[in-house]
């Protein structure tokens, strides 16, 4: 083969991966705003992409992939420079055709809904790979398959890094797709000029040129964004790098979504008043007061009643939010308030201000991020900053006059969490059910307290609240908790509120947890009974490097807060490790078996490794600057030992071609799919991540002794 089809491979495997990592990333965005998604629903897109990817492999081998020439390729990349647009229109059209607004989808509707979106680009991205493989293979390439997944690498850190650091701050989900559309057609144009067809060259490249700019500048993401509410005005949709930031009206009501999650609404003053006022009428001179995001809700001009609060530090992660909030929010301008535009747990580890009261106004633990605000870490950093009376609350779903099992255990869970740090505690049902603690003594008398200071409200009041009867709900929901079953403390790297959180959305739908990984065990069982000693291990290799890369981003989250950024990072550098292992150090390392069971191996100790590491870096509270360097060198050598080891099954194959590189890349998807999945779902929330990662180094023990017992020539099959 000529020097110029082998540089056009090289560029269309280059494409593939930068492609195809944008794709994914832009995807997981859109998903996550369109279903007020969970890592549930990030484990699910990504087992389907790995899945639908590795059918894509297998199904190559029923294409005629003789043809060595870049044309047939050319074909391909234009599927994939025109699917990630239908992709992303498909995600809202598909929503709001067949889901009715306000819908909760249920496990399967997800599963299904993800499947019909993503199969055209990842089938089209597995049908490539192993024919570019093969078409190296041709060139006379030694282990070509292994090389050409580090070059898919390559690709992918470019598309990675472009995501991280200019996409998502400058460009719509929609304008990110046009520019891939541009570049895979600029692309399919290069490599048609090498083959001296320059006429099929203009032909792709004029039209697409017209395409994109048309497209491009025609606000596209507003329009798609509007069908996600179609009862309201949508005013102004942002991406933000920590999520989706959507304002509506409705009947001149402003709404405040991030990822389609209603945050705050103005109507919301009983909400707002229950919580500022059950907790502020506590103390008798609250004049430091700390609030943990809901600004906007109205609390803060509840809180600015009380003539004693000298000062409110307001703190929300989202500096887009606050921006936006502050031209339909006057009392944020109040010089009082102080807004500091970073997380709060952050906020609470780096300064040394005392509060005399702290409300965390959020969401239930619907996600890891927001479990980290229900973990006995966090609650042991709010005590630490209360002053000797000071209070701290927050609010959990409603339970009403009946609670069922699993929210009985919810809420168990998270008062035992908070009965193990402070030593006061008191529970007022209201239109939520607010937990306060202190050190100092609680008292339900919160009409009395108001008169005497003179505070006018709506709803908290004595012709809306008894205290005697809030007294008696009281008293009946703290017996209920505290003579229901528990599941231990909550903790950042055990999460098992979030786990049971997950579980009471399942139980909607009549399933648990167990049976939505149903699908990925059965189709990893079935692989591992056809295949051999190496490929079992190699789906061992994929199902830890998916695990390992899960969990790094997990723990960054719990310890920082802003993982819906900084996981396209993440992603990235992992890809990076991956053409770091393949492409570089690869060839320098002899495909033998030992070399195989020496890396298996060292996949054991960074599975060892990584909890002592996240320990040491949540207890030294080294910066988020050293601390996101040490995260990236973990992603690093997780993605490294991935690309080594793929490369090394694919060098000890005795069967060449397509059948070999289809196998060996299917099975590596496979065994990342099931990872991503059982992690999200089973190993982190249940296990936590000190077992989850014991856990891992047990099973590549085992893989490797699987393979250093056998005493047959390793063959991949097909």
């Amino acid at each position: 083969m000529t020097d110029t089809n082998k540089r056009a491979i090289f560029t269309a495997c280059i494409t593939l991966g930068f492609t195809g990592l944008t794709t994914q990333l832009i995807l997981l965005r859109e998903f996550l705003s369109v279903l007020n998604g969970n890592e549930l629903v990030v484990g699910v897109i990504l087992t389907n992409w790995m899945l639908l990817t590795g059918a894509g492999a297998i199904a190559s081998r029923l294409f005629h992939l003789r043809d060595r020439g870049p044309s047939r390729a050319s074909f391909l990349i234009a599927l994939l420079a025109i699917f990630p647009i239908a992709a992303i229109v498909s995600v809202y059209v598909i929503r709001q055709q067949y889901f009715p607004p306000g819908l909760m989808l249920s496990p399967l509707q997800i599963w299904v809904f993800s499947l019909v979106v993503l199969a055209p680009f990842c089938i089209s991205s597995g049908l490539l790979f192993p024919f570019l493989s093969e078409n190296a293979r041709h060139t006379g390439m030694s282990n070509a398959a292994g090389k050409m997944y580090g070059i898919e690498g390559a690709g992918s850190l470019a598309g990675g890094l472009l995501t991280s650091f200019l996409f998502v701050f400058y460009l719509s989900s929609v304008q990110t797709a046009l520019i891939l559309f541009l570049a895979n057609i600029l692309i399919i144009s290069y490599i048609l000029s090498l083959t001296h067809k320059k006429w099929k060259a203009v032909l792709f490249s004029i039209p697409g040129l017209i395409l994109f700019s048309w497209f491009f500048f025609s606000g596209g993401q507003m329009q798609l964004r509007q069908r996600i509410f179609p009862a309201q005005d949508l005013l102004q949709s942002s991406e933000t790098p920590y999520g989706k930031i959507d304002i509506t009206s409705t009947a001149g009501q402003i709404n405040f979504y991030e990822n389609a999650n209603l945050l705050f609404s103005e109507s919301e003053k009983q909400g707002a008043e229950e919580l500022v006022h059950f907790t502020l009428s506590q103390h008798t001179d609250p004049q430091q007061i700390l609030l943990i995001s809901g600004g906007i809700s109205g609390t803060v001009a509840e809180i600015l009643k009380y003539p004693d609060a000298e000062r409110i530090d307001y703190v929300e992660i989202n500096p887009v939010l606050i921006t936006e909030a502050l031209k339909y929010k006057k009392e944020l301008q109040d010089p009082r308030v102080h807004i500091f535009r970073e997380d709060g747990r952050l906020f609470l580890r780096q300064g040394n201000r005392a509060y005399d009261i702290i409300i965390a106004d959020l969401p239930d633990p619907l996600n890891a991020q927001l479990n980290r605000f229900y973990t006995r870490e966090f609650f042991t950093g709010i005590k630490e900053r209360l002053t000797a009376d000071g209070v701290f609350s927050f609010h959990l779903s409603s339970s009403g006059n009946y609670m069922s099992e699993k929210t009985q255990l919810l809420h168990g869970t998270i008062y035992n969490t908070l009965d193990n740090t402070f030593e006061h505690l008191l529970i007022l049902p209201g239109q939520q059910d607010y937990y306060l603690a202190s050190q100092s003594s609680l008292h339900v008398a919160i009409t009395d307290s108001l008169i005497s200071r003179g505070i006018q409200t709506v709803y908290v009041n004595a012709g809306y609240i008894d205290d005697a009867l809030l007294d008696m709900r009281s008293s009946l929901l703290r017996e209920t908790l505290e003579s229901g079953n528990v599941s231990g403390i909550n903790t950042d790297f055990r999460p098992i509120a979030y786990y049971l959180q997950i579980a009471i959305w399942l139980s909607h739908f009549r399933t648990g947890p167990y049976a939505f990984i149903l699908i990925p065990v059965i189709l990893s069982l079935l692989a591992l009974f056809i295949s051999n000693r190496v490929n079992r291990a190699l789906f061992v290799t994929g199902f830890t490097g998916a695990s390992l890369e899960f969990m790094i981003i997990i723990a960054f989250q719990v310890i920082f807060g802003f993982i819906y950024y900084f996981s396209a990072i993440l992603i990235t550098f992992f890809m990076a490790g991956i053409a770091l292992g393949a492409t570089i150090l690869s060839p320098r390392i002899t495909v033998s078996k030992s070399n195989y069971l020496r890396y298996q191996s060292a996949l054991v100790v960074l599975s060892l490794l990584l909890p002592v590491t996240l320990y040491l870096v949540n207890r030294w509270n080294a910066g988020i600057t050293l601390s996101s360097i040490l995260f990236v060198l973990l992603a690093i050598a997780a993605g490294i030992l991935t690309g080594i080891q793929f490369s090394n099954a694919s060098g000890l194959a005795k069967i060449p071609g397509i059948r070999s590189v289809s196998s060996a890349y299917s099975i590596d998807l496979l065994g990342s799919a099931a990872g991503s999945l059982i992690s999200a779902m089973i190993l982190v929330p249940m296990l936590g991540i000190w077992w989850s990662c014991m856990l891992l180094a047990g099973l590549n023990i085992l893989a490797i002794l699987h393979v250093w017992l056998s005493r047959k020539e390793f063959v991949l099959l097909g």
